[in-house]
């Protein structure tokens, strides 16, 4: 009889196990050619508790998934802070979101957030024989993923990590000098993607000036008019009655300023107003935070709960986002997208083709002169908002059809530069952490 091959039975040395559960003895082992050394060797927790006052203000903290980073999460008065008993962080920590660490949440606190509060679900340790950075990589890895998975304890979603299991836990911990290497060749392949991300920056700029410049546009910051303290406005050019209006003022030496309206047809329609679920289906539900601000859609695919079909989107159906921080983001739809619908906060716009290039409309949406209009127009109480009525009187610059379509075509050539660029940025990133993780986590 052949006896399968399957391993039924799992063992572990009992000096290898952190705790007495399942879930700990089924754990994946690192594995590693540098030693294998406890997280307590290397790291010392911190905690400078401070009492939050009502009458001081504070920065407070957040940490991004997947090892993205520190930064600040806002700047708060004492008395709008719920939690009164926080830390203080300093820099050069490094830094733990407890709730999420299973998802890569590690960073080191950069100077500038030097003295910044934390709550206790945010561990902060100094670090000794090793470098911080290298610990973030090697915690941010993949290779930890399943293991800050079954360390959690909770139910939810959002489950917290056991401290002394945190410190039990082992990582590859190679001298200093070793360290030093790895994280140069590692930091040598993100300077690459850097200086693309810098090119990426100058070609958008580029693209900004080409437009204005073909227009014949002129933009004047009214804040920066010599210091006067009384400025002069056209009655022509007010589109509302506040003193936040109008802080830039624009005017073209080519053309006459026309209004969006005048090249939609119908009426604004607002999107669903229904949840979005994590499932593939045949229909995309489309948000704002799912369109890049270059008018693409990510990765975040995520379906509707209900699915009306007038929410549907036909070719060159034109949206602009009307709520938010991000009040004026535009999207324009193609089928190749495939089958997709909206969102509430979304408004959606027929665009008329025989006066406008509906490209030509998205270009300048993403251009300094519109988002300029988004900034004097958007209400600033509460959440920025332009509804979808307003968006009809933005101004507008609509040349002839075939001059719309030679800045269509010079943007979109400017765009595939811009386009290589960021595949060649992002693959710069994955194979600075490939080779790093590999380094570390391979075996001799």
């Amino acid at each position: 009889m052949r006896i399968s091959e399957q391993q039924v039975l799992n063992y572990v040395h009992f000096v290898d196990l952190n705790r007495w559960s399942a879930s700990s003895a089924l754990l994946k082992k690192i594995k590693s050619s540098y030693p294998l050394q406890p997280l307590s060797c290397v790291l010392k927790r911190i905690k400078e508790p401070v009492v939050i006052e009502d009458e001081k203000r504070y920065r407070r903290i957040t940490v991004r998934l997947y090892g993205q980073g520190v930064i600040e999460r806002d700047e708060l008065c004492g008395k709008d802070i719920g939690t009164k008993r926080q830390f203080i962080a300093r820099e050069g920590q490094l830094i733990i979101s407890r709730i999420d660490a299973r998802n890569g949440a590690f960073g080191i606190v950069p100077k500038e957030l030097d003295g910044a509060v934390v709550t206790n679900d945010f561990w902060l340790f100094n670090v000794n024989n090793a470098f911080a950075q290298y610990l973030t990589l090697v915690l941010s890895s993949k290779r930890f993923q399943e293991y800050w998975e079954t360390q959690s304890s909770g139910t939810t979603n959002r489950q917290r990590v056991d401290e002394e299991d945190f410190l039990r836990s082992k990582i590859a911990l190679p001298p200093l000098e070793i360290q030093k290497e790895l994280l140069d060749k590692y930091n040598s392949l993100i300077n690459e993607s850097v200086q693309k991300d810098q090119e990426i920056a100058q070609l958008e700029e580029s693209i900004d000036k080409y437009f204005l410049n073909i227009l014949g546009v002129r933009v004047e910051d009214i804040q920066k008019n010599n210091g006067a303290l009384i400025h002069q406005i056209n009655y022509s050019v007010l589109s509302r009655w506040d003193v936040w209006s109008q802080t830039t003022q624009y005017t073209s030496l080519k053309y006459s300023f026309s209004k969006f309206g005048s090249v939609v047809k119908g009426k604004p329609i607002y999107g669903a107003n229904c949840k979005g679920i994590k499932k593939k289906s045949d229909v995309r539900y489309i948000r704002i935070t799912d369109i890049n601000e270059d008018g693409s859609l990510n990765d975040d695919f995520v379906s509707a709960e209900v699915v009306e079909e007038k929410y549907l989107l036909e070719e060159n159906d034109f949206l602009i986002a009307r709520s938010g921080n991000t009040v004026g983001k535009t999207f324009l739809y193609k089928p190749n997208m495939g089958k997709c619908i909206f969102a509430g906060y979304l408004v959606k716009y027929i665009l008329n083709p025989q006066v406008v290039v509906p490209e030509y409309v998205l270009y300048y949406t993403k251009s300094s002169l519109f988002k300029s209009w988004v900034k004097n127009n958007q209400r600033i109480f509460g959440q920025p908002n332009i509804n979808g009525q307003e968006y009809l009187n933005a101004d507008l610059i609509v040349p002839t059809l075939t001059v719309q379509k030679e800045i269509v075509k010079t943007i979109e050539s400017k765009r595939i530069q811009i386009d290589v660029k960021k595949k060649e940025s992002k693959e710069l990133i994955l194979l600075a952490k490939c080779q790093f993780e590999e380094a570390v986590f391979g075996e001799a």
